[in-house]
């Protein structure tokens, strides 16, 4: 999995999540990553499968949908100026969790997800890389903290 450069941006406002995903998502079109189909399967599967997970230093989502909707593999960062209510994966938790950074995964090849997942889950443990990529003023900034946790 390739972390984008131009999928990273930060000091996003979003009013809605959907707005959110559907934005974040289009870029990933506009490069010609993924199918014309991919923001609105996004949005599908958020909806049955919550991608929210709670971390040390702010909530997180990692959005993804199958591999039908991608032509090749990329991830995307974005990063909130204000938090955005995700529901939490597996359905479990008290109630919505306000995210400030949205990863955005296109996965062309379906057995490299669990593998990319595990990566994710190294950052969202990692509470001072949070804070580091909370506190980037720039998108390059934000890509070259994430882009070596992410590394093969």
């Amino acid at each position: 999995m390739v972390l984008r450069k131009e999928l990273v941006q930060v000091h996003q406002k979003y009013a809605s999540q959907e707005e959110a995903l559907r934005s974040i998502a289009q870029t990933f079109v506009d490069l010609g990553v993924v199918k014309d189909s991919f923001p609105q399967a996004i949005i599908d599967r958020e909806a049955v499968y919550p991608t929210g997970l709670p971390a040390s230093e702010f909530d997180i989502a990692i959005s993804h949908c199958d591999s039908d909707h991608v032509n090749e593999s990329a991830i995307g960062a974005v990063v909130l100026d204000e938090p955005v209510e995700f529901e939490m994966m597996g359905g479990m938790g008290d109630g919505p969790l306000s995210v400030r950074l949205i990863f955005m995964l296109a996965i062309k090849d379906p057995k490299a997800q669990v593998p990319t997942l595990q990566k994710m889950m190294a950052i969202i443990q990692n509470q001072q890389l949070l804070k580091d990529i909370r506190e980037a003023d720039t998108a390059e900034e934000a890509f070259d903290l994430i882009a070596p946790a992410l590394a093969e």
